[in-house]
C-alpha cells in the first residue's frame, strides 16, 4: 500500500482515496465530484502505481531463489 499511498496527498481537488488491504484483497474507493476526465486520469494514475508495485513484488520473488 506504500507505493500508492504518496498519490492520496496529491489526488486532484474533489478527489478522495481510500485503499485498505484485508485477507489479500486490496480495496480501492474512489470518490471525485470533478469531471470524468479527471477522475478517469486519477484512476489510470492508482492504476499504473499497483501495477508497478506488482511487477517490483514478482521480481523480488524471482531474485531471492537460492544464491550459487
Amino acid at each position: 500500500m506504500r507505493a500508492v499511498s504518496p498519490d492520496n496527498k496529491g489526488a486532484p481537488a474533489g478527489t478522495e482515496i481510500d485503499v485498505s488491504a484485508s485477507g489479500g484483497k486490496l480495496t480501492v474507493r474512489i470518490a471525485s465530484s470533478s469531471d470524468l476526465q479527471s477522475f478517469l486520469r486519477t484512476v489510470d494514475d492508482l492504476l499504473f502505481c499497483i501495477q508497478t508495485a506488482e511487477r517490483a513484488i514478482a521480481s523480488l520473488g524471482k531474485k531471492s531463489g537460492p544464491n550459487p
